[in-house]
Protein backbone atom coordinates (compact mmCIF):
# COMPACT_ATOMS: atom_id res chain seq x y z
CA UNK A 1 0.00 0.00 0.00
CA UNK A 2 2.86 2.37 0.85
CA UNK A 3 4.56 1.54 -2.46
CA UNK A 4 1.35 2.36 -4.35
CA UNK A 5 1.13 5.65 -2.47
CA UNK A 6 4.73 6.50 -3.47
CA UNK A 7 4.04 5.72 -7.14
CA UNK A 8 0.95 7.95 -7.07
CA UNK A 9 2.98 10.77 -5.52
CA UNK A 10 5.60 10.40 -8.29
CA UNK A 11 2.92 10.53 -11.01
CA UNK A 12 1.43 13.65 -9.42
CA UNK A 13 4.84 15.36 -9.30
CA UNK A 14 5.54 14.54 -12.95
CA UNK A 15 2.15 15.93 -13.95
CA UNK A 16 2.78 19.02 -11.85
CA UNK A 17 6.09 19.67 -13.59
CA UNK A 18 4.49 19.34 -17.03
CA UNK A 19 1.74 21.78 -16.04
CA UNK A 20 4.25 24.28 -14.67
CA UNK A 21 6.36 24.15 -17.82
CA UNK A 22 3.22 24.68 -19.91
CA UNK A 23 2.20 27.65 -17.79
CA UNK A 24 5.66 29.18 -18.11
CA UNK A 25 5.56 28.76 -21.88
CA UNK A 26 2.09 30.26 -22.32
CA UNK A 27 1.99 32.98 -19.67
CA UNK A 28 2.74 36.56 -20.63
CA UNK A 29 5.13 37.64 -17.90
CA UNK A 30 4.70 41.30 -18.74
CA UNK A 31 1.04 41.24 -17.71
CA UNK A 32 -0.63 40.75 -14.37
CA UNK A 33 -2.97 37.97 -13.30
CA UNK A 34 -4.36 39.81 -10.29
CA UNK A 35 -4.68 43.53 -10.99
CA UNK A 36 -6.80 45.50 -8.54
CA UNK A 37 -6.33 48.89 -10.15
CA UNK A 38 -10.02 48.76 -11.09
CA UNK A 39 -10.99 48.03 -7.48
CA UNK A 40 -11.91 44.38 -8.13
CA UNK A 41 -10.35 41.71 -5.91
CA UNK A 42 -11.65 38.24 -6.93
CA UNK A 43 -10.56 35.47 -4.58
CA UNK A 44 -10.12 31.72 -4.54
CA UNK A 45 -11.00 30.06 -1.23
CA UNK A 46 -8.87 26.93 -1.10
CA UNK A 47 -10.37 25.20 1.93
CA UNK A 48 -10.82 21.59 3.08
CA UNK A 49 -14.18 19.99 2.31
CA UNK A 50 -13.26 16.29 2.37
CA UNK A 51 -13.10 14.57 5.74
CA UNK A 52 -12.31 10.97 6.71
CA UNK A 53 -14.72 8.48 8.20
CA UNK A 54 -14.14 7.93 11.89
CA UNK A 55 -13.48 4.47 13.29
CA UNK A 56 -12.57 4.47 16.95
CA UNK A 57 -15.19 7.00 18.07
CA UNK A 58 -18.09 5.22 16.43
CA UNK A 59 -18.69 3.32 19.67
CA UNK A 60 -19.13 6.52 21.65
CA UNK A 61 -22.46 8.11 22.49
CA UNK A 62 -23.40 11.37 20.79
CA UNK A 63 -26.28 13.66 21.82
CA UNK A 64 -29.03 14.60 19.41
CA UNK A 65 -27.51 12.23 16.82
CA UNK A 66 -24.44 14.48 16.50
CA UNK A 67 -21.79 12.15 15.09
CA UNK A 68 -18.11 12.97 14.58
CA UNK A 69 -18.86 13.25 10.86
CA UNK A 70 -21.56 15.83 11.52
CA UNK A 71 -19.31 17.75 13.87
CA UNK A 72 -16.52 17.84 11.30
CA UNK A 73 -18.95 18.85 8.53
CA UNK A 74 -20.15 21.77 10.66
CA UNK A 75 -16.57 22.86 11.26
CA UNK A 76 -15.64 22.78 7.56
CA UNK A 77 -18.91 24.47 6.58
CA UNK A 78 -18.12 27.20 9.11
CA UNK A 79 -14.78 27.94 7.45
CA UNK A 80 -16.44 28.79 4.14
CA UNK A 81 -19.21 30.66 5.97
CA UNK A 82 -16.56 32.83 7.63
CA UNK A 83 -14.96 33.56 4.25
CA UNK A 84 -18.28 34.61 2.70
CA UNK A 85 -19.20 36.64 5.78
CA UNK A 86 -15.89 38.48 5.33
CA UNK A 87 -16.86 39.09 1.69
CA UNK A 88 -20.16 40.60 2.86
CA UNK A 89 -18.45 42.78 5.45
CA UNK A 90 -15.86 44.01 2.95
CA UNK A 91 -18.41 44.82 0.26
CA UNK A 92 -20.87 46.38 2.70
CA UNK A 93 -18.19 48.30 4.65
CA UNK A 94 -19.37 46.56 7.82
CA UNK A 95 -17.03 47.26 10.74
CA UNK A 96 -18.83 45.22 13.42
CA UNK A 97 -15.83 42.90 13.80
CA UNK A 98 -12.98 44.87 12.19
CA UNK A 99 -13.44 48.62 12.50
CA UNK A 100 -11.11 49.43 9.59
CA UNK A 101 -13.77 48.21 7.15
CA UNK A 102 -16.13 51.04 8.08
CA UNK A 103 -13.61 53.89 7.91
CA UNK A 104 -13.73 56.65 5.33
CA UNK A 105 -10.22 55.66 4.27
CA UNK A 106 -11.39 52.19 3.26
CA UNK A 107 -14.46 53.54 1.49
CA UNK A 108 -12.22 55.70 -0.67
CA UNK A 109 -10.38 52.62 -1.93
CA UNK A 110 -13.43 51.36 -3.83
CA UNK A 111 -12.25 47.76 -3.28
CA UNK A 112 -14.78 44.94 -3.52
CA UNK A 113 -14.72 41.15 -3.80
CA UNK A 114 -17.10 40.90 -6.72
CA UNK A 115 -16.31 37.26 -7.53
CA UNK A 116 -15.13 34.22 -5.58
CA UNK A 117 -14.62 30.52 -6.09
CA UNK A 118 -14.39 27.83 -3.41
CA UNK A 119 -12.16 24.82 -4.11
CA UNK A 120 -11.43 21.67 -2.12
CA UNK A 121 -7.80 21.83 -0.96
CA UNK A 122 -7.85 18.07 -0.32
CA UNK A 123 -9.15 17.09 -3.79
CA UNK A 124 -7.12 14.36 -5.47
CA UNK A 125 -7.10 16.28 -8.75
CA UNK A 126 -6.28 19.69 -7.25
CA UNK A 127 -3.13 20.11 -9.36
CA UNK A 128 -5.24 19.53 -12.47
CA UNK A 129 -7.91 22.04 -11.49
CA UNK A 130 -5.65 24.90 -10.40
CA UNK A 131 -4.10 26.13 -13.69
CA UNK A 132 -7.39 27.00 -15.43
CA UNK A 133 -8.83 28.46 -12.22
CA UNK A 134 -5.87 30.69 -11.46
CA UNK A 135 -5.65 31.91 -15.06
CA UNK A 136 -9.32 32.85 -14.91
CA UNK A 137 -10.91 30.40 -17.30
CA UNK A 138 -13.52 29.02 -14.93
CA UNK A 139 -17.11 30.17 -14.40
CA UNK A 140 -16.93 32.01 -11.11
CA UNK A 141 -19.71 32.94 -8.74
CA UNK A 142 -20.68 36.58 -8.81
CA UNK A 143 -21.13 38.32 -5.49
CA UNK A 144 -24.73 38.22 -4.28
CA UNK A 145 -25.80 40.79 -1.75
CA UNK A 146 -27.86 39.22 1.05
CA UNK A 147 -28.74 42.34 2.99
CA UNK A 148 -30.32 45.63 1.93
CA UNK A 149 -27.95 48.32 3.21
CA UNK A 150 -28.69 51.00 0.64
CA UNK A 151 -25.71 50.20 -1.58
CA UNK A 152 -26.28 48.34 -4.85
CA UNK A 153 -23.02 46.58 -5.59
CA UNK A 154 -24.50 44.82 -8.61
CA UNK A 155 -24.18 48.12 -10.49
CA UNK A 156 -20.54 48.42 -9.46
CA UNK A 157 -19.52 44.88 -10.34
CA UNK A 158 -21.54 44.77 -13.57
CA UNK A 159 -19.33 47.47 -15.06
CA UNK A 160 -16.24 45.31 -14.64
CA UNK A 161 -15.09 42.79 -17.22
CA UNK A 162 -15.60 39.36 -15.67
CA UNK A 163 -15.32 37.21 -18.77
CA UNK A 164 -11.81 36.28 -17.69
CA UNK A 165 -11.25 36.63 -13.97
CA UNK A 166 -7.96 38.09 -12.71
CA UNK A 167 -7.30 36.46 -9.37
CA UNK A 168 -6.46 38.95 -6.63
CA UNK A 169 -5.39 36.33 -4.05
CA UNK A 170 -5.81 32.73 -2.94
CA UNK A 171 -6.97 32.23 0.66
CA UNK A 172 -5.71 28.86 1.88
CA UNK A 173 -4.85 26.08 2.07
CA UNK A 174 -4.61 25.04 5.73
CA UNK A 175 -1.90 22.40 5.39
CA UNK A 176 1.72 23.35 4.65
CA UNK A 177 2.26 20.27 2.50
CA UNK A 178 -0.53 21.39 0.19
CA UNK A 179 0.54 25.05 0.33
CA UNK A 180 4.03 24.18 -0.96
CA UNK A 181 2.51 22.61 -4.08
CA UNK A 182 -0.02 25.40 -4.62
CA UNK A 183 2.70 28.04 -4.23
CA UNK A 184 4.43 26.61 -7.32
CA UNK A 185 1.42 27.71 -9.38
CA UNK A 186 0.69 31.02 -7.66
CA UNK A 187 4.32 32.14 -7.78
CA UNK A 188 4.46 31.74 -11.55
CA UNK A 189 1.23 33.69 -11.95
CA UNK A 190 2.24 36.35 -9.39
CA UNK A 191 -0.78 35.65 -7.19
CA UNK A 192 -0.52 36.19 -3.42
CA UNK A 193 -1.19 33.02 -1.41
CA UNK A 194 -2.42 33.74 2.13
CA UNK A 195 -2.95 30.73 4.38
CA UNK A 196 -5.03 30.96 7.56
CA UNK A 197 -3.18 28.10 9.30
CA UNK A 198 -0.08 26.84 7.41
CA UNK A 199 2.77 26.88 9.94
CA UNK A 200 5.87 25.60 8.12
CA UNK A 201 8.87 27.89 7.71
CA UNK A 202 9.68 26.07 4.44
CA UNK A 203 7.23 28.43 2.78
CA UNK A 204 9.39 31.44 3.62
CA UNK A 205 11.16 31.01 0.26
CA UNK A 206 7.98 31.92 -1.62
CA UNK A 207 7.90 35.71 -1.80
CA UNK A 208 4.17 35.85 -2.44
CA UNK A 209 3.22 33.53 0.44
CA UNK A 210 2.17 34.58 3.92
CA UNK A 211 0.38 33.05 6.91
CA UNK A 212 -2.18 34.30 9.41
CA UNK A 213 -0.79 32.02 12.10
CA UNK A 214 2.45 31.55 14.07
CA UNK A 215 5.25 29.36 12.73
CA UNK A 216 5.66 25.90 14.21
CA UNK A 217 9.13 26.61 15.60
CA UNK A 218 7.76 29.44 17.78
CA UNK A 219 4.97 27.20 19.09
CA UNK A 220 7.41 24.47 20.10
CA UNK A 221 9.38 26.88 22.24
CA UNK A 222 6.26 28.20 23.96
CA UNK A 223 4.97 24.69 24.71
CA UNK A 224 8.36 23.60 26.06
CA UNK A 225 8.35 26.59 28.41
CA UNK A 226 5.02 25.38 29.80
CA UNK A 227 6.31 21.84 30.37
CA UNK A 228 9.38 23.26 32.09
CA UNK A 229 7.20 25.44 34.35
CA UNK A 230 5.15 22.43 35.49
CA UNK A 231 8.39 20.42 35.94
CA UNK A 232 7.68 17.71 33.42
CA UNK A 233 10.64 15.63 32.33
CA UNK A 234 11.29 12.57 30.17
CA UNK A 235 9.14 13.94 27.39
CA UNK A 236 8.34 11.90 24.29
CA UNK A 237 7.65 14.08 21.23
CA UNK A 238 5.40 12.30 18.73
CA UNK A 239 4.83 13.87 15.32
CA UNK A 240 4.36 13.05 11.66
CA UNK A 241 7.48 13.01 9.50
CA UNK A 242 6.27 15.80 7.19
CA UNK A 243 7.57 19.39 7.16
CA UNK A 244 5.48 20.68 10.03
CA UNK A 245 5.94 17.62 12.24
CA UNK A 246 9.70 17.62 11.72
CA UNK A 247 9.99 21.34 12.54
CA UNK A 248 7.85 20.86 15.64
CA UNK A 249 9.92 17.96 17.01
CA UNK A 250 13.36 19.39 16.16
CA UNK A 251 12.78 22.80 17.72
CA UNK A 252 11.05 21.32 20.76
CA UNK A 253 13.87 18.86 21.32
CA UNK A 254 16.41 21.70 21.02
CA UNK A 255 14.45 23.86 23.51
CA UNK A 256 14.22 20.86 25.80
CA UNK A 257 18.01 20.47 25.82
CA UNK A 258 18.50 24.19 26.53
CA UNK A 259 16.24 23.86 29.59
CA UNK A 260 18.06 20.79 30.85
CA UNK A 261 15.14 18.42 30.31
CA UNK A 262 15.25 15.02 28.67
CA UNK A 263 13.30 14.63 25.45
CA UNK A 264 13.26 12.20 22.56
CA UNK A 265 11.45 12.47 19.22
CA UNK A 266 9.36 9.70 17.67
CA UNK A 267 7.86 10.08 14.19
CA UNK A 268 5.27 8.31 12.10
CA UNK A 269 4.59 8.42 8.37
CA UNK A 270 2.18 11.02 7.04
CA UNK A 271 0.78 8.75 4.32
CA UNK A 272 -2.81 7.58 4.56
CA UNK A 273 -3.73 4.58 6.65
CA UNK A 274 -3.65 1.19 4.94
CA UNK A 275 -5.94 -1.76 5.67
CA UNK A 276 -4.12 -2.36 8.95
CA UNK A 277 -4.20 1.28 10.03
CA UNK A 278 -1.24 3.57 10.66
CA UNK A 279 1.45 0.93 11.20
CA UNK A 280 4.21 3.52 11.59
CA UNK A 281 2.15 5.21 14.34
CA UNK A 282 1.68 1.85 16.05
CA UNK A 283 5.45 1.22 16.00
CA UNK A 284 6.26 4.76 17.22
CA UNK A 285 3.98 4.25 20.23
CA UNK A 286 5.61 0.89 20.89
CA UNK A 287 9.01 2.62 21.03
CA UNK A 288 7.60 5.24 23.40
CA UNK A 289 6.34 2.50 25.70
CA UNK A 290 9.80 0.88 25.73
CA UNK A 291 11.48 4.23 26.40
CA UNK A 292 9.77 4.62 29.76
CA UNK A 293 8.91 8.29 29.10
CA UNK A 294 5.65 9.31 30.75
CA UNK A 295 4.86 12.77 29.33
CA UNK A 296 3.86 12.47 25.69
CA UNK A 297 3.43 15.49 23.41
CA UNK A 298 1.76 14.73 20.10
CA UNK A 299 1.34 16.98 17.06
CA UNK A 300 -1.34 15.85 14.60
CA UNK A 301 -3.91 17.35 12.25
CA UNK A 302 -6.26 14.67 11.04
CA UNK A 303 -9.14 13.38 13.13
CA UNK A 304 -8.51 9.88 11.72
CA UNK A 305 -5.01 10.05 13.24
CA UNK A 306 -6.61 10.87 16.57
CA UNK A 307 -8.79 7.77 16.21
CA UNK A 308 -5.79 5.52 15.72
CA UNK A 309 -3.74 7.33 18.35
CA UNK A 310 -6.42 6.61 20.94
CA UNK A 311 -6.72 3.00 19.85
CA UNK A 312 -3.00 2.20 19.72
CA UNK A 313 -2.02 4.08 22.87
CA UNK A 314 -4.69 2.16 24.78
CA UNK A 315 -3.41 -1.13 23.38
CA UNK A 316 0.16 -0.26 24.39
CA UNK A 317 -0.88 0.67 27.93
CA UNK A 318 0.08 4.33 27.49
CA UNK A 319 -3.10 5.67 29.09
CA UNK A 320 -4.11 6.16 32.69
CA UNK A 321 -2.76 8.08 35.66
CA UNK A 322 0.87 7.15 34.94
CA UNK A 323 0.89 9.28 31.78
CA UNK A 324 0.26 12.85 30.69
CA UNK A 325 -0.78 13.48 27.09
CA UNK A 326 -0.56 16.92 25.46
CA UNK A 327 -2.17 17.08 22.01
CA UNK A 328 -1.45 19.90 19.55
CA UNK A 329 -3.29 20.33 16.26
CA UNK A 330 -0.66 22.12 14.21
CA UNK A 331 -2.76 23.29 11.26
CA UNK A 332 -6.35 22.65 12.31
CA UNK A 333 -8.56 22.61 15.40
CA UNK A 334 -10.09 19.32 16.49
CA UNK A 335 -13.81 19.79 17.14
CA UNK A 336 -14.42 16.42 18.74
CA UNK A 337 -14.12 17.50 22.37
CA UNK A 338 -17.20 19.70 22.16
CA UNK A 339 -19.70 16.95 21.47
CA UNK A 340 -18.30 13.47 22.16
CA UNK A 341 -19.75 11.40 25.00
CA UNK A 342 -17.97 8.22 26.11
CA UNK A 343 -19.39 5.11 27.73
CA UNK A 344 -18.28 4.20 31.25
CA UNK A 345 -14.86 2.40 31.21
CA UNK A 346 -14.71 2.64 27.41
CA UNK A 347 -11.40 3.24 25.57
CA UNK A 348 -12.71 6.67 24.58
CA UNK A 349 -13.24 7.58 28.22
CA UNK A 350 -9.75 6.40 29.14
CA UNK A 351 -8.10 8.33 26.34
CA UNK A 352 -9.74 11.70 27.05
CA UNK A 353 -9.43 11.52 30.83
CA UNK A 354 -6.87 14.13 31.99
CA UNK A 355 -5.79 15.07 28.48
CA UNK A 356 -4.07 18.40 27.82
CA UNK A 357 -4.71 20.33 24.61
CA UNK A 358 -2.21 22.99 23.45
CA UNK A 359 -3.96 25.61 21.34
CA UNK A 360 -2.98 28.63 19.28
CA UNK A 361 -6.28 30.33 19.70
CA UNK A 362 -8.49 33.34 19.87
CA UNK A 363 -8.92 35.64 22.90
CA UNK A 364 -12.36 35.35 24.50
CA UNK A 365 -13.39 38.95 23.82
CA UNK A 366 -12.60 38.59 20.10
CA UNK A 367 -14.33 35.22 19.78
CA UNK A 368 -17.53 36.56 21.37
CA UNK A 369 -17.83 39.44 18.90
CA UNK A 370 -17.08 37.14 15.99
CA UNK A 371 -19.55 34.48 17.12
CA UNK A 372 -22.34 37.02 17.68
CA UNK A 373 -21.93 38.29 14.13
CA UNK A 374 -21.68 34.72 12.83
CA UNK A 375 -24.94 33.71 14.56
CA UNK A 376 -26.86 36.59 12.99
CA UNK A 377 -26.61 35.04 9.52
CA UNK A 378 -29.91 33.76 8.16
CA UNK A 379 -31.17 30.95 5.92
CA UNK A 380 -30.54 32.99 2.76
CA UNK A 381 -26.89 33.28 3.69
CA UNK A 382 -26.84 29.58 4.64
CA UNK A 383 -28.00 28.61 1.15
CA UNK A 384 -25.42 30.88 -0.40
CA UNK A 385 -22.65 29.12 1.54
CA UNK A 386 -24.06 25.71 0.65
CA UNK A 387 -24.19 26.58 -3.04
CA UNK A 388 -20.57 27.75 -2.95
CA UNK A 389 -19.31 24.33 -1.80
CA UNK A 390 -17.65 22.39 -4.65
CA UNK A 391 -20.33 20.34 -6.45
CA UNK A 392 -18.75 16.93 -5.85
CA UNK A 393 -18.70 17.56 -2.08
CA UNK A 394 -22.02 19.35 -1.69
CA UNK A 395 -24.39 16.39 -1.27
CA UNK A 396 -23.03 15.24 2.09
CA UNK A 397 -23.28 18.77 3.48
CA UNK A 398 -26.94 18.82 2.39
CA UNK A 399 -27.41 15.85 4.74
CA UNK A 400 -25.14 16.74 7.65
CA UNK A 401 -25.60 20.54 7.94
CA UNK A 402 -29.12 21.87 8.46
CA UNK A 403 -30.67 25.23 7.62
CA UNK A 404 -30.75 26.25 11.31
CA UNK A 405 -26.94 25.87 11.44
CA UNK A 406 -26.26 29.44 12.55
CA UNK A 407 -28.80 29.26 15.37
CA UNK A 408 -27.58 25.97 16.90
CA UNK A 409 -26.17 26.56 20.38
CA UNK A 410 -24.78 23.13 21.27
CA UNK A 411 -21.61 23.65 19.23
CA UNK A 412 -19.13 26.49 19.13
CA UNK A 413 -17.82 28.34 16.10
CA UNK A 414 -14.38 26.84 15.54
CA UNK A 415 -11.23 28.91 15.71
CA UNK A 416 -10.31 27.97 12.14
CA UNK A 417 -13.17 30.19 10.96
CA UNK A 418 -11.78 33.25 12.76
CA UNK A 419 -8.41 32.86 11.04
CA UNK A 420 -10.14 32.45 7.66
CA UNK A 421 -12.15 35.64 8.24
CA UNK A 422 -9.06 37.66 9.17
CA UNK A 423 -7.10 36.29 6.19
CA UNK A 424 -9.73 37.63 3.79
CA UNK A 425 -9.89 41.03 5.47
CA UNK A 426 -6.09 41.42 5.72
CA UNK A 427 -5.78 40.64 2.00
CA UNK A 428 -8.36 43.29 1.14
CA UNK A 429 -6.79 45.90 3.42
CA UNK A 430 -3.46 45.22 1.69
CA UNK A 431 -5.15 45.66 -1.71
CA UNK A 432 -6.65 48.89 -0.45
CA UNK A 433 -3.22 50.26 0.43
CA UNK A 434 -1.94 49.40 -3.05
CA UNK A 435 -5.06 50.91 -4.61
CA UNK A 436 -4.36 54.17 -2.80
CA UNK A 437 -0.84 54.21 -4.22
CA UNK A 438 -2.29 53.77 -7.70
CA UNK A 439 -4.81 56.58 -7.23
CA UNK A 440 -2.14 58.86 -5.75
CA UNK A 441 0.19 58.21 -8.67
CA UNK A 442 2.80 56.47 -6.53
CA UNK A 443 2.67 53.20 -8.48
CA UNK A 444 5.52 53.43 -11.01
CA UNK A 445 5.60 49.91 -12.44
CA UNK A 446 4.01 50.06 -15.88
CA UNK A 447 4.08 46.29 -16.37
CA UNK A 448 2.47 45.47 -13.06
CA UNK A 449 5.19 42.96 -12.13
CA UNK A 450 6.09 44.78 -8.94
CA UNK A 451 2.51 45.13 -7.74
CA UNK A 452 2.20 41.60 -6.43
CA UNK A 453 5.13 41.94 -4.09
CA UNK A 454 3.74 45.29 -2.97
CA UNK A 455 0.39 43.66 -2.27
CA UNK A 456 1.95 40.99 -0.03
CA UNK A 457 4.09 43.60 1.73
CA UNK A 458 1.01 45.73 2.39
CA UNK A 459 -0.93 42.73 3.72
CA UNK A 460 1.72 42.07 6.33
CA UNK A 461 2.11 45.76 7.13
CA UNK A 462 -1.51 45.83 8.32
CA UNK A 463 -2.51 45.63 11.94
CA UNK A 464 -6.03 45.48 13.31
CA UNK A 465 -8.19 43.98 16.01
CA UNK A 466 -9.69 41.01 14.22
CA UNK A 467 -11.75 37.89 14.77
CA UNK A 468 -8.63 35.99 15.83
CA UNK A 469 -7.35 38.67 18.18
CA UNK A 470 -4.85 41.50 17.80
CA UNK A 471 -3.54 40.92 14.27
CA UNK A 472 0.08 42.00 13.84
CA UNK A 473 2.77 40.31 11.78
CA UNK A 474 6.42 39.38 11.86
CA UNK A 475 7.04 41.16 8.56
CA UNK A 476 10.36 39.50 7.57
CA UNK A 477 8.80 36.04 8.04
CA UNK A 478 5.37 37.09 6.70
CA UNK A 479 3.64 35.23 9.51
CA UNK A 480 1.75 36.16 12.67
CA UNK A 481 3.67 37.77 15.50
CA UNK A 482 3.99 35.45 18.52
CA UNK A 483 2.53 38.03 20.90
CA UNK A 484 -0.58 38.59 18.76
CA UNK A 485 -2.21 35.20 19.36
CA UNK A 486 -3.28 33.45 22.52
CA UNK A 487 -1.47 30.24 23.41
CA UNK A 488 -3.28 28.15 25.96
CA UNK A 489 -3.33 24.77 27.67
CA UNK A 490 -6.83 23.33 27.84
CA UNK A 491 -7.61 20.49 30.23
CA UNK A 492 -10.10 17.92 28.95
CA UNK A 493 -12.26 16.95 31.93
CA UNK A 494 -14.87 14.20 32.13
CA UNK A 495 -18.23 14.73 33.80
CA UNK A 496 -20.22 11.61 34.64
CA UNK A 497 -23.86 11.72 33.55
CA UNK A 498 -26.72 9.27 33.20
CA UNK A 499 -29.29 8.44 30.58
CA UNK A 500 -32.03 5.81 30.77
CA UNK A 501 -31.35 4.60 27.23
CA UNK A 502 -27.53 4.26 27.48
CA UNK A 503 -26.78 4.17 31.20
CA UNK A 504 -23.81 6.06 32.63
CA UNK A 505 -21.62 7.99 30.24
CA UNK A 506 -19.14 10.87 30.28
CA UNK A 507 -19.34 14.29 28.73
CA UNK A 508 -16.14 16.26 28.19
CA UNK A 509 -15.50 19.87 29.03
CA UNK A 510 -12.48 21.81 27.81
CA UNK A 511 -11.22 24.13 30.58
CA UNK A 512 -8.44 26.65 29.94
CA UNK A 513 -5.94 26.15 32.77
CA UNK A 514 -2.97 28.24 31.56
CA UNK A 515 -2.43 31.07 29.07
CA UNK A 516 0.73 32.45 27.53
CA UNK A 517 0.76 36.23 27.65
CA UNK A 518 3.51 38.86 27.33
CA UNK A 519 6.19 36.19 27.10
CA UNK A 520 5.15 34.19 30.17
CA UNK A 521 2.70 31.46 31.18
CA UNK A 522 -0.02 32.41 33.64
CA UNK A 523 -2.15 29.82 35.45
CA UNK A 524 -5.91 30.37 35.40
CA UNK A 525 -7.24 27.12 36.85
CA UNK A 526 -6.04 23.81 38.23
CA UNK A 527 -5.06 21.09 35.77
CA UNK A 528 -6.91 17.88 36.65
CA UNK A 529 -4.90 14.73 35.90
CA UNK A 530 -6.16 11.26 35.00
CA UNK A 531 -6.33 10.27 38.68
CA UNK A 532 -8.77 13.18 39.19
CA UNK A 533 -6.34 15.13 41.38
CA UNK A 534 -4.79 18.56 40.82
CA UNK A 535 -1.27 17.35 41.63
CA UNK A 536 0.76 15.24 39.23
CA UNK A 537 0.75 11.50 40.03
CA UNK A 538 4.10 10.13 41.20
CA UNK A 539 5.30 8.78 37.81
CA UNK A 540 4.94 12.29 36.34
CA UNK A 541 6.85 14.15 39.03
CA UNK A 542 10.33 15.45 38.43
CA UNK A 543 12.62 12.70 39.72
CA UNK A 544 16.31 12.04 39.20
CA UNK A 545 16.02 8.89 37.15
CA UNK A 546 18.27 8.12 34.22
CA UNK A 547 16.36 6.54 31.36
CA UNK A 548 18.50 4.29 29.15
CA UNK A 549 17.26 3.25 25.73
CA UNK A 550 17.99 -0.42 24.99
CA UNK A 551 16.96 -2.65 22.15
CA UNK A 552 15.09 -5.89 22.88
CA UNK A 553 18.30 -7.88 22.28
CA UNK A 554 20.28 -5.76 24.72
CA UNK A 555 17.48 -6.03 27.27
CA UNK A 556 17.50 -9.84 26.94
CA UNK A 557 21.28 -9.94 27.28
CA UNK A 558 21.16 -7.75 30.37
CA UNK A 559 18.50 -10.01 31.88
CA UNK A 560 20.61 -13.14 31.19
CA UNK A 561 23.75 -11.59 32.70
CA UNK A 562 21.77 -10.57 35.77
CA UNK A 563 20.38 -14.08 36.12
CA UNK A 564 23.89 -15.60 35.77
CA UNK A 565 25.15 -13.17 38.37
CA UNK A 566 22.48 -14.30 40.83
CA UNK A 567 23.39 -17.96 40.21
CA UNK A 568 27.13 -17.33 40.72
CA UNK A 569 26.47 -15.37 43.89
CA UNK A 570 24.25 -18.19 45.17
CA UNK A 571 26.94 -20.85 44.46
CA UNK A 572 29.71 -18.80 46.07
CA UNK A 573 27.55 -18.09 49.10
CA UNK A 574 26.73 -21.80 49.44
CA UNK A 575 30.41 -22.82 49.21
CA UNK A 576 31.54 -20.23 51.74
CA UNK A 577 28.73 -21.07 54.11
Amino acid sequence: MVQQHTVQQLKTKIYLLLVLFNMLASWELGTSANIVDDGSCPMVFLLPFTFPQHTFFQGAYFPEAVSPEEGTARELFGNLAAALMAVDHVNNRNGDIIQELSTESFRECDISIDQYLAMNSLADDLSMQLPSVLQGYENWQRYQQTQDIGIDYSQVTASRDTKKTSVCAVIGPFRSNVAVEVAKFTSILNIPLISPLAASKDLDDHQLFGSMTVEMSARSKVLMEYLDNVERDYIAILSSDDRVGTEFSKVMESSCDELGRKCKSFSFGDHEADDDGYQSLYLALEFIRKSGFTTIVCSLDVNAELDYLAKYSTEHGLQGEDFLWIIHSAESFLPIFDFVRAGHDSPVQEFFNGLGYFTVGVPADSSEVFEESFRRNDEVFFNRVLNAIPVNERSKYDTLVKADYFQKKHFKVTQDAAFVYDSVVATVLGACAVRKNILDGNHHDNNGDDFHFGHVDEIFATSFRGASGNVTFDRPRKSRDVDSVEFAIANVRPRKLGDKSVGHFYRYEVVITSKYSAGAWVDEAEFIYADESASAPFPLRLVDVKVIFMSDGVRLGAFCLTAIGFVVCFIVTTMVW
